[in-house]
Protein backbone atom coordinates (compact mmCIF):
# COMPACT_ATOMS: atom_id res chain seq x y z
CA UNK A 1 0.00 0.00 0.00
CA UNK A 2 1.16 3.57 -0.60
CA UNK A 3 2.11 5.77 2.07
CA UNK A 4 0.77 9.35 3.15
CA UNK A 5 2.68 12.18 3.71
CA UNK A 6 1.28 15.52 5.21
CA UNK A 7 2.66 18.56 5.98
CA UNK A 8 1.04 21.66 6.96
CA UNK A 9 2.05 25.08 5.67
CA UNK A 10 0.04 28.06 7.05
CA UNK A 11 -3.72 27.01 6.11
CA UNK A 12 -2.99 24.56 3.83
CA UNK A 13 -0.82 21.11 4.08
CA UNK A 14 1.19 19.64 1.54
CA UNK A 15 -0.01 15.58 0.65
CA UNK A 16 3.20 13.36 -0.52
CA UNK A 17 2.14 10.11 -2.15
CA UNK A 18 4.38 7.57 -1.69
CA UNK A 19 4.57 3.89 -3.15
CA UNK A 20 2.14 1.93 -5.33
CA UNK A 21 0.18 3.60 -7.85
CA UNK A 22 -3.30 4.87 -6.68
CA UNK A 23 -6.57 4.46 -8.67
CA UNK A 24 -8.90 7.19 -8.37
CA UNK A 25 -12.81 6.39 -10.01
CA UNK A 26 -13.34 9.98 -9.09
CA UNK A 27 -12.99 13.57 -9.75
CA UNK A 28 -9.87 15.02 -7.70
CA UNK A 29 -10.10 18.24 -6.99
CA UNK A 30 -7.03 20.06 -5.44
CA UNK A 31 -7.28 23.13 -3.85
CA UNK A 32 -10.64 24.92 -4.09
CA UNK A 33 -11.84 27.91 -6.14
CA UNK A 34 -9.82 30.31 -5.59
CA UNK A 35 -7.22 28.89 -3.44
CA UNK A 36 -5.72 26.87 -5.40
CA UNK A 37 -1.98 24.55 -4.87
CA UNK A 38 1.04 23.63 -6.46
CA UNK A 39 0.63 20.03 -8.09
CA UNK A 40 4.29 18.29 -8.59
CA UNK A 41 4.54 15.46 -10.42
CA UNK A 42 7.83 13.19 -10.53
CA UNK A 43 9.30 10.76 -12.76
CA UNK A 44 11.16 7.46 -12.22
CA UNK A 45 14.29 9.76 -13.10
CA UNK A 46 15.76 12.15 -10.80
CA UNK A 47 15.17 15.61 -10.98
CA UNK A 48 12.36 14.77 -13.61
CA UNK A 49 8.91 16.25 -12.98
CA UNK A 50 6.11 18.21 -13.97
CA UNK A 51 4.82 21.06 -11.55
CA UNK A 52 1.59 22.86 -11.67
CA UNK A 53 2.64 26.13 -10.62
CA UNK A 54 -0.63 27.91 -9.08
CA UNK A 55 0.57 30.93 -8.15
CA UNK A 56 1.59 31.70 -12.14
CA UNK A 57 -1.06 29.65 -13.44
CA UNK A 58 1.35 27.49 -15.22
CA UNK A 59 2.06 23.95 -15.92
CA UNK A 60 5.88 22.98 -16.13
CA UNK A 61 7.83 20.11 -17.14
CA UNK A 62 11.85 19.35 -16.63
CA UNK A 63 12.59 16.67 -18.84
CA UNK A 64 8.85 15.18 -19.49
CA UNK A 65 7.94 13.97 -22.68
CA UNK A 66 3.79 14.09 -22.49
CA UNK A 67 3.14 11.44 -25.14
CA UNK A 68 -0.72 11.31 -26.47
CA UNK A 69 -2.06 8.59 -28.87
CA UNK A 70 -3.16 9.02 -32.19
CA UNK A 71 -6.46 10.77 -32.33
CA UNK A 72 -6.24 11.94 -28.94
CA UNK A 73 -6.42 15.95 -28.17
CA UNK A 74 -4.68 18.44 -26.05
CA UNK A 75 -7.45 20.87 -25.88
CA UNK A 76 -6.90 24.68 -24.78
CA UNK A 77 -9.51 27.12 -23.68
CA UNK A 78 -13.26 26.93 -23.79
CA UNK A 79 -16.06 28.85 -26.00
CA UNK A 80 -18.56 30.62 -24.52
CA UNK A 81 -20.26 27.88 -24.07
CA UNK A 82 -17.55 26.53 -21.76
CA UNK A 83 -18.14 23.01 -23.12
CA UNK A 84 -16.59 23.27 -26.69
CA UNK A 85 -12.52 23.78 -26.08
CA UNK A 86 -11.04 26.77 -27.58
CA UNK A 87 -8.31 24.91 -29.72
CA UNK A 88 -7.07 21.39 -29.71
CA UNK A 89 -3.88 19.70 -30.56
CA UNK A 90 -4.10 16.44 -31.85
CA UNK A 91 -1.94 14.11 -34.16
CA UNK A 92 -4.42 12.07 -36.68
CA UNK A 93 -1.65 9.26 -37.44
CA UNK A 94 -0.37 11.21 -40.34
CA UNK A 95 -0.91 14.85 -39.80
CA UNK A 96 -0.60 16.95 -36.59
CA UNK A 97 -3.47 19.23 -36.47
CA UNK A 98 -4.08 22.52 -34.60
CA UNK A 99 -8.11 22.80 -35.11
CA UNK A 100 -9.83 25.83 -33.17
CA UNK A 101 -13.12 25.46 -31.70
CA UNK A 102 -15.24 27.65 -33.43
CA UNK A 103 -15.12 29.01 -37.05
CA UNK A 104 -12.17 31.95 -36.45
CA UNK A 105 -9.62 31.99 -34.24
CA UNK A 106 -6.09 33.32 -34.22
CA UNK A 107 -2.89 31.14 -33.52
CA UNK A 108 -0.13 33.54 -32.51
CA UNK A 109 3.98 32.24 -32.32
CA UNK A 110 5.17 34.82 -30.06
CA UNK A 111 4.06 38.31 -29.10
CA UNK A 112 5.41 41.86 -29.49
CA UNK A 113 8.11 41.80 -27.16
CA UNK A 114 8.54 38.63 -27.30
CA UNK A 115 9.62 37.13 -30.44
CA UNK A 116 9.48 33.45 -31.82
CA UNK A 117 11.67 31.96 -34.34
CA UNK A 118 10.27 29.03 -35.83
CA UNK A 119 11.42 26.79 -38.38
CA UNK A 120 9.58 24.70 -40.59
CA UNK A 121 11.06 21.85 -42.21
CA UNK A 122 8.81 20.63 -44.87
CA UNK A 123 5.86 21.60 -46.96
CA UNK A 124 3.50 24.19 -45.37
CA UNK A 125 0.02 24.02 -46.35
CA UNK A 126 -2.42 26.73 -45.80
CA UNK A 127 -6.13 25.77 -46.59
CA UNK A 128 -7.30 23.15 -49.25
CA UNK A 129 -7.36 22.51 -52.82
CA UNK A 130 -10.71 25.57 -53.56
CA UNK A 131 -10.73 26.19 -49.69
CA UNK A 132 -7.96 29.22 -49.06
CA UNK A 133 -7.47 31.17 -46.18
CA UNK A 134 -5.68 34.60 -45.86
CA UNK A 135 -1.57 34.73 -45.28
CA UNK A 136 0.10 37.73 -44.37
CA UNK A 137 3.74 38.37 -43.67
CA UNK A 138 4.74 41.43 -41.70
CA UNK A 139 8.38 43.00 -42.00
CA UNK A 140 9.79 44.92 -39.46
CA UNK A 141 8.80 48.14 -40.44
CA UNK A 142 4.97 49.61 -40.10
CA UNK A 143 3.10 48.85 -42.88
CA UNK A 144 5.46 46.46 -44.88
CA UNK A 145 4.10 43.04 -45.21
CA UNK A 146 3.16 40.42 -47.83
CA UNK A 147 -0.32 38.70 -47.97
CA UNK A 148 -1.87 36.18 -49.64
CA UNK A 149 -5.61 37.41 -50.23
CA UNK A 150 -7.53 33.92 -51.07
CA UNK A 151 -10.43 35.55 -51.75
CA UNK A 152 -8.83 37.44 -54.52
CA UNK A 153 -6.31 34.66 -55.68
CA UNK A 154 -3.60 37.34 -55.48
CA UNK A 155 -0.35 38.24 -53.65
CA UNK A 156 -0.30 41.88 -52.42
CA UNK A 157 3.13 43.19 -51.35
CA UNK A 158 3.33 46.78 -48.68
CA UNK A 159 -0.05 48.03 -45.94
CA UNK A 160 -1.55 49.24 -49.45
CA UNK A 161 -1.96 50.43 -52.96
CA UNK A 162 0.04 53.51 -52.24
CA UNK A 163 2.54 51.51 -49.70
CA UNK A 164 4.62 48.75 -51.39
CA UNK A 165 8.05 46.81 -49.85
CA UNK A 166 10.73 45.81 -52.08
CA UNK A 167 10.87 41.78 -52.93
CA UNK A 168 13.33 39.80 -54.22
CA UNK A 169 13.53 36.34 -55.55
CA UNK A 170 17.32 34.85 -56.04
CA UNK A 171 17.83 31.71 -57.64
CA UNK A 172 20.21 28.79 -57.43
CA UNK A 173 22.55 30.53 -60.06
CA UNK A 174 24.98 33.48 -59.12
CA UNK A 175 23.54 36.64 -59.66
CA UNK A 176 20.65 35.33 -60.91
CA UNK A 177 17.28 36.87 -59.69
CA UNK A 178 13.98 39.02 -59.78
CA UNK A 179 13.62 42.11 -57.80
CA UNK A 180 10.46 44.27 -57.21
CA UNK A 181 11.83 47.40 -57.01
CA UNK A 182 9.03 49.78 -55.59
CA UNK A 183 11.26 52.96 -55.77
CA UNK A 184 10.72 52.71 -59.91
CA UNK A 185 7.64 50.49 -59.98
CA UNK A 186 9.10 47.99 -62.03
CA UNK A 187 9.60 44.23 -61.50
CA UNK A 188 13.15 43.30 -62.69
CA UNK A 189 14.87 40.28 -63.73
CA UNK A 190 18.20 39.73 -63.92
CA UNK A 191 19.79 36.65 -65.52
CA UNK A 192 16.33 34.77 -65.27
CA UNK A 193 13.63 34.22 -67.78
CA UNK A 194 9.86 33.87 -67.97
CA UNK A 195 7.95 30.43 -68.31
CA UNK A 196 4.62 30.71 -69.90
CA UNK A 197 3.37 27.70 -71.06
CA UNK A 198 1.59 26.96 -74.26
CA UNK A 199 -1.87 29.44 -74.44
CA UNK A 200 -0.96 31.06 -71.16
CA UNK A 201 -1.46 34.68 -71.40
CA UNK A 202 0.62 37.89 -70.50
CA UNK A 203 -2.37 40.30 -70.33
CA UNK A 204 -2.07 44.32 -70.18
CA UNK A 205 -4.93 46.70 -69.13
CA UNK A 206 -7.65 46.77 -67.03
CA UNK A 207 -10.32 44.93 -68.60
CA UNK A 208 -10.68 41.24 -66.81
CA UNK A 209 -9.21 39.34 -69.91
CA UNK A 210 -6.55 41.95 -70.80
CA UNK A 211 -6.84 45.10 -73.28
CA UNK A 212 -3.55 43.62 -75.09
CA UNK A 213 -3.02 40.09 -74.51
CA UNK A 214 0.60 37.72 -75.70
CA UNK A 215 1.04 34.27 -75.95
CA UNK A 216 2.00 31.43 -77.41
CA UNK A 217 -0.55 28.74 -78.62
CA UNK A 218 1.79 25.92 -79.39
CA UNK A 219 3.31 26.75 -83.02
CA UNK A 220 2.41 30.94 -83.07
CA UNK A 221 3.47 34.00 -80.87
CA UNK A 222 0.25 35.86 -80.79
CA UNK A 223 -0.63 39.00 -79.32
CA UNK A 224 -4.02 40.41 -79.60
CA UNK A 225 -6.36 43.37 -78.26
CA UNK A 226 -9.79 43.29 -77.33
CA UNK A 227 -10.89 46.41 -79.23
CA UNK A 228 -8.90 48.47 -82.12
CA UNK A 229 -5.64 49.14 -80.25
CA UNK A 230 -2.26 50.97 -81.64
CA UNK A 231 0.32 49.25 -80.75
CA UNK A 232 3.99 51.32 -80.27
CA UNK A 233 7.62 50.14 -80.16
CA UNK A 234 9.87 52.86 -79.16
CA UNK A 235 13.65 51.92 -79.00
CA UNK A 236 13.12 48.48 -79.60
CA UNK A 237 14.79 46.10 -82.22
CA UNK A 238 12.93 43.04 -83.11
CA UNK A 239 14.35 39.98 -84.55
CA UNK A 240 12.66 37.22 -86.02
CA UNK A 241 13.37 34.03 -87.98
CA UNK A 242 9.91 33.21 -88.22
CA UNK A 243 6.45 34.70 -90.06
CA UNK A 244 5.80 38.19 -88.35
CA UNK A 245 1.93 38.57 -88.79
CA UNK A 246 -0.34 41.46 -88.55
CA UNK A 247 -3.96 41.20 -88.26
CA UNK A 248 -5.90 38.17 -87.73
CA UNK A 249 -4.73 35.06 -89.59
CA UNK A 250 -7.81 34.82 -91.53
CA UNK A 251 -7.61 36.35 -95.39
CA UNK A 252 -9.57 39.80 -95.71
CA UNK A 253 -9.07 40.31 -91.68
CA UNK A 254 -5.74 42.34 -91.66
CA UNK A 255 -4.94 45.25 -89.89
CA UNK A 256 -2.79 48.75 -90.34
CA UNK A 257 1.02 48.29 -89.51
CA UNK A 258 2.69 51.93 -88.83
CA UNK A 259 6.53 51.79 -88.62
CA UNK A 260 7.54 55.50 -88.23
CA UNK A 261 11.10 57.10 -88.62
CA UNK A 262 12.91 59.53 -87.11
CA UNK A 263 11.89 62.04 -89.32
CA UNK A 264 8.33 63.93 -88.52
CA UNK A 265 5.60 62.06 -90.32
CA UNK A 266 7.95 59.69 -92.20
CA UNK A 267 6.85 56.02 -91.74
CA UNK A 268 6.38 52.84 -94.05
CA UNK A 269 2.69 51.54 -93.18
CA UNK A 270 1.15 48.39 -94.31
CA UNK A 271 -2.40 49.51 -95.52
CA UNK A 272 -4.75 47.02 -94.95
CA UNK A 273 -7.71 48.55 -96.03
CA UNK A 274 -6.08 49.53 -99.21
CA UNK A 275 -3.98 46.26 -99.78
CA UNK A 276 -0.65 48.52 -100.34
CA UNK A 277 2.84 49.28 -98.53
CA UNK A 278 2.85 52.82 -98.47
CA UNK A 279 5.95 54.69 -97.95
CA UNK A 280 6.15 58.56 -96.58
CA UNK A 281 9.14 60.71 -96.21
CA UNK A 282 11.35 56.73 -96.44
CA UNK A 283 13.80 55.60 -98.96
CA UNK A 284 13.91 51.61 -99.80
CA UNK A 285 17.32 50.25 -99.65
CA UNK A 286 17.57 47.18 -101.99
CA UNK A 287 21.60 45.58 -101.11
CA UNK A 288 23.98 44.52 -103.82
CA UNK A 289 22.45 41.34 -105.45
CA UNK A 290 19.30 41.39 -103.29
CA UNK A 291 15.76 41.18 -105.32
CA UNK A 292 12.14 42.84 -105.73
CA UNK A 293 10.48 39.93 -106.99
CA UNK A 294 7.03 41.05 -108.73
CA UNK A 295 4.20 38.21 -109.72
CA UNK A 296 2.79 35.24 -108.07
CA UNK A 297 5.94 32.92 -108.77
CA UNK A 298 8.16 31.99 -105.90
CA UNK A 299 11.05 33.60 -107.74
CA UNK A 300 9.07 36.18 -109.18
CA UNK A 301 7.45 36.78 -112.68
CA UNK A 302 9.63 39.87 -112.92
CA UNK A 303 12.36 40.48 -111.07
CA UNK A 304 14.19 43.91 -109.99
CA UNK A 305 17.98 43.87 -108.79
CA UNK A 306 21.34 45.53 -108.92
CA UNK A 307 24.46 43.60 -109.26
CA UNK A 308 27.05 45.97 -108.13
CA UNK A 309 27.48 46.87 -111.25
CA UNK A 310 23.80 47.16 -113.70
CA UNK A 311 20.19 47.32 -112.88
CA UNK A 312 18.57 44.46 -114.44
CA UNK A 313 15.20 43.80 -115.32
CA UNK A 314 14.70 39.78 -115.98
CA UNK A 315 10.76 38.13 -116.51
CA UNK A 316 10.66 34.39 -115.42
CA UNK A 317 9.92 33.31 -119.11
CA UNK A 318 11.39 33.70 -122.22
CA UNK A 319 8.58 36.68 -123.87
CA UNK A 320 7.16 38.54 -121.62
CA UNK A 321 5.93 42.68 -122.25
CA UNK A 322 6.99 45.55 -120.04
CA UNK A 323 3.95 48.85 -120.64
CA UNK A 324 4.95 51.58 -119.40
CA UNK A 325 1.74 53.75 -118.88
CA UNK A 326 -1.51 53.26 -120.51
CA UNK A 327 -4.15 54.57 -122.82
CA UNK A 328 -5.41 57.16 -120.29
CA UNK A 329 -2.48 56.98 -117.73
CA UNK A 330 0.16 58.44 -119.63
CA UNK A 331 3.98 58.00 -118.47
CA UNK A 332 6.53 60.00 -119.66
CA UNK A 333 10.25 58.48 -118.97
CA UNK A 334 12.93 60.36 -119.07
CA UNK A 335 16.35 58.33 -119.64
CA UNK A 336 19.71 59.96 -118.44
CA UNK A 337 22.62 57.35 -120.21
CA UNK A 338 22.68 54.73 -122.66
CA UNK A 339 19.50 52.35 -122.91
CA UNK A 340 20.65 48.51 -123.79
CA UNK A 341 17.74 46.52 -125.30
CA UNK A 342 18.62 42.53 -125.23
CA UNK A 343 21.44 40.49 -124.47
CA UNK A 344 24.77 42.52 -123.83
CA UNK A 345 25.84 39.91 -126.66
CA UNK A 346 25.93 40.31 -130.42
CA UNK A 347 23.23 38.74 -132.24
CA UNK A 348 20.55 38.57 -129.61
CA UNK A 349 18.50 41.67 -129.94
CA UNK A 350 14.87 42.84 -129.20
CA UNK A 351 12.47 44.99 -131.23
CA UNK A 352 12.20 48.20 -129.84
CA UNK A 353 8.65 50.55 -130.63
CA UNK A 354 7.97 53.75 -129.86
CA UNK A 355 4.51 54.43 -130.93
CA UNK A 356 2.87 57.80 -131.72
CA UNK A 357 -0.76 59.18 -131.27
CA UNK A 358 -1.82 58.71 -134.44
CA UNK A 359 -3.04 55.17 -135.31
CA UNK A 360 -0.01 53.17 -136.84
CA UNK A 361 2.16 55.94 -136.52
CA UNK A 362 5.80 54.70 -134.84
CA UNK A 363 9.40 54.69 -134.57
CA UNK A 364 10.63 50.76 -134.45
CA UNK A 365 14.19 49.30 -133.98
CA UNK A 366 13.62 46.24 -135.83
CA UNK A 367 16.65 43.90 -134.22
CA UNK A 368 15.55 40.80 -137.11
CA UNK A 369 15.85 43.31 -140.12
CA UNK A 370 19.07 45.51 -138.66
CA UNK A 371 17.73 48.75 -139.26
CA UNK A 372 15.45 51.55 -137.52
CA UNK A 373 11.98 52.14 -139.45
CA UNK A 374 9.79 55.38 -139.22
CA UNK A 375 6.19 54.86 -140.21
CA UNK A 376 3.85 57.86 -140.12
CA UNK A 377 5.89 59.92 -138.42
CA UNK A 378 8.94 62.47 -139.03
CA UNK A 379 12.77 62.70 -138.61
CA UNK A 380 13.37 66.28 -137.40
CA UNK A 381 17.66 67.55 -136.72
CA UNK A 382 17.49 70.69 -135.41
CA UNK A 383 20.34 73.11 -136.39
CA UNK A 384 23.64 72.07 -136.29
CA UNK A 385 22.75 68.89 -135.19
CA UNK A 386 24.09 65.79 -137.33
CA UNK A 387 23.40 62.53 -138.97
CA UNK A 388 26.74 60.82 -138.89
CA UNK A 389 27.10 58.12 -141.71
CA UNK A 390 29.76 55.62 -141.55
CA UNK A 391 31.73 53.31 -138.41
CA UNK A 392 34.12 56.39 -137.06
CA UNK A 393 33.01 58.35 -134.04
CA UNK A 394 32.32 61.70 -136.32
CA UNK A 395 31.14 60.08 -138.64
CA UNK A 396 32.56 58.87 -142.28
CA UNK A 397 30.11 61.47 -143.45
CA UNK A 398 28.02 64.12 -141.82
CA UNK A 399 24.66 65.45 -142.86
CA UNK A 400 23.75 68.76 -141.20
CA UNK A 401 22.13 72.25 -141.18
CA UNK A 402 23.45 74.72 -140.40
CA UNK A 403 20.67 77.65 -140.43
CA UNK A 404 21.50 78.43 -143.93
CA UNK A 405 22.70 75.55 -145.89
CA UNK A 406 22.52 71.80 -145.77
CA UNK A 407 26.28 70.37 -146.05
CA UNK A 408 27.04 67.20 -146.62
CA UNK A 409 30.54 66.60 -145.85
CA UNK A 410 33.20 63.50 -145.66
CA UNK A 411 35.69 62.84 -143.02
CA UNK A 412 38.79 62.80 -145.86
CA UNK A 413 39.51 64.89 -148.61
CA UNK A 414 38.18 63.07 -151.08
CA UNK A 415 34.95 60.81 -151.17
CA UNK A 416 31.98 59.61 -153.33
CA UNK A 417 28.83 60.24 -153.05
CA UNK A 418 26.63 57.44 -155.09
CA UNK A 419 23.05 57.99 -155.79
CA UNK A 420 22.32 54.65 -157.46
CA UNK A 421 23.51 51.43 -159.84
CA UNK A 422 23.44 50.34 -162.91
CA UNK A 423 20.52 48.21 -161.70
CA UNK A 424 18.57 50.91 -158.93
CA UNK A 425 18.41 53.81 -160.99
CA UNK A 426 17.84 57.54 -159.32
CA UNK A 427 15.89 60.09 -160.93
CA UNK A 428 17.55 63.32 -159.40
CA UNK A 429 15.13 66.46 -159.92
CA UNK A 430 16.65 69.79 -158.63
CA UNK A 431 14.57 72.57 -158.33
CA UNK A 432 17.27 75.96 -157.67
CA UNK A 433 20.18 76.18 -158.43
CA UNK A 434 23.34 73.95 -158.79
CA UNK A 435 26.57 74.92 -157.84
CA UNK A 436 29.73 72.72 -158.08
CA UNK A 437 32.77 73.93 -156.72
CA UNK A 438 33.40 77.80 -155.82
CA UNK A 439 34.81 80.77 -157.76
CA UNK A 440 38.25 79.99 -158.53
CA UNK A 441 37.88 76.05 -156.89
CA UNK A 442 36.50 73.89 -159.65
CA UNK A 443 35.75 70.25 -159.85
CA UNK A 444 35.39 68.33 -162.65
CA UNK A 445 32.12 67.08 -163.82
CA UNK A 446 31.65 63.68 -165.74
CA UNK A 447 27.88 62.29 -167.54
CA UNK A 448 27.85 59.09 -168.96
CA UNK A 449 25.72 58.44 -171.38
CA UNK A 450 24.32 54.80 -172.93
CA UNK A 451 27.04 53.87 -175.10
CA UNK A 452 29.76 52.24 -173.60
CA UNK A 453 32.99 54.79 -173.76
CA UNK A 454 30.99 57.74 -174.59
CA UNK A 455 30.51 60.63 -172.28
CA UNK A 456 30.81 64.21 -171.69
CA UNK A 457 33.20 65.79 -169.05
CA UNK A 458 34.29 69.28 -167.66
CA UNK A 459 37.52 69.21 -167.23
CA UNK A 460 37.69 72.24 -164.97
CA UNK A 461 41.68 71.60 -164.91
CA UNK A 462 41.00 72.65 -168.59
CA UNK A 463 38.17 75.05 -168.15
CA UNK A 464 36.93 72.62 -171.32
CA UNK A 465 33.89 70.72 -172.15
CA UNK A 466 35.01 67.60 -173.87
CA UNK A 467 32.73 65.94 -175.81
CA UNK A 468 34.31 61.67 -176.10
CA UNK A 469 32.40 60.03 -179.05
CA UNK A 470 29.26 62.32 -177.75
CA UNK A 471 27.20 65.00 -179.95
CA UNK A 472 25.27 68.56 -178.71
CA UNK A 473 21.68 68.55 -180.43
CA UNK A 474 19.34 71.41 -180.70
CA UNK A 475 16.09 70.89 -180.89
CA UNK A 476 13.59 73.35 -182.29
CA UNK A 477 14.30 77.02 -182.66
CA UNK A 478 18.08 77.44 -182.66
CA UNK A 479 18.13 80.98 -181.64
CA UNK A 480 18.28 82.69 -178.12
CA UNK A 481 20.66 83.64 -175.41
CA UNK A 482 23.96 82.53 -174.16
CA UNK A 483 27.54 81.50 -175.40
CA UNK A 484 25.75 79.75 -178.25
CA UNK A 485 23.73 81.67 -180.05
CA UNK A 486 22.70 81.35 -183.93
CA UNK A 487 22.45 84.65 -186.44
CA UNK A 488 21.76 85.62 -189.40
CA UNK A 489 18.33 84.20 -189.63
CA UNK A 490 20.16 80.48 -189.34
CA UNK A 491 18.56 77.91 -188.36
CA UNK A 492 19.64 74.87 -187.06
CA UNK A 493 18.26 70.65 -187.46
CA UNK A 494 19.84 67.66 -187.74
CA UNK A 495 19.55 65.25 -190.72
CA UNK A 496 20.88 61.68 -189.94
CA UNK A 497 23.61 62.33 -188.00
CA UNK A 498 24.51 65.61 -189.88
CA UNK A 499 24.14 69.26 -188.02
CA UNK A 500 23.15 71.69 -190.51
CA UNK A 501 21.90 75.06 -190.90
CA UNK A 502 18.87 76.38 -193.45
CA UNK A 503 21.06 79.80 -194.50
CA UNK A 504 24.25 79.45 -196.26
CA UNK A 505 24.67 82.36 -194.52
CA UNK A 506 24.12 81.36 -191.07
CA UNK A 507 26.69 81.45 -187.99
CA UNK A 508 26.85 80.36 -184.74
CA UNK A 509 27.60 83.22 -182.28
CA UNK A 510 30.29 81.64 -179.54
CA UNK A 511 31.23 84.85 -176.87
CA UNK A 512 33.80 83.93 -174.13
CA UNK A 513 34.20 86.87 -171.64
CA UNK A 514 35.23 90.10 -173.62
CA UNK A 515 35.85 87.91 -176.95
CA UNK A 516 33.06 86.88 -179.67
CA UNK A 517 33.80 84.92 -182.42
CA UNK A 518 31.35 82.70 -185.40
CA UNK A 519 30.90 79.22 -186.84
CA UNK A 520 30.18 79.19 -190.07
CA UNK A 521 27.36 76.42 -190.49
CA UNK A 522 27.35 74.94 -193.98
CA UNK A 523 24.24 73.38 -195.92
CA UNK A 524 26.51 70.83 -196.79
CA UNK A 525 30.45 70.27 -196.17
CA UNK A 526 33.12 67.98 -196.92
CA UNK A 527 35.81 67.33 -195.22
CA UNK A 528 39.41 68.18 -196.92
Amino acid sequence: MSRHEYETIGVLSVERIIGNPQEYSSTIEIGKDGYGVDVKFYSDTAGDYMLWDASEKTLTGVDIIQAWGNGDALEMGLLADASTAAIAMQFTGSAFQIVPGSAIEALNIGADSYVANTTLKGTFTVGEDDTGHDVIFYGAEGGKRIWWDESAGIHYFGASLTQGVEVLFRATTSGAQMLWDISADELIFDKADIQMGDTDFIKFGDTPNGDVTFNFDGSDFVTAASVSEAWTITNLAITTTENFVVGATAAGAGDDATFWASDSAAYVRADASLNELDLDGVDLHINDDDEIRIGDLAAGDWVIKFDGADLTMLPASAIEAMTIGGTSNLANLTLYGALTTGATTVDVGEDVTFWASDAGAYVRIDESLNEFDLDGVDLHINDDDEIRIGDLAAGDWVVAFDGADLNILPASATEAITLGDSTHLANVTQSGSLTLGSNGTGYDVQFFNDLSGSHMIWDTSASRLILNTSTIEFEGDCHGVGPFQFVNDATCYQTGTNFASSSATGAVKVTVGATTGYIRIYAAFTAA
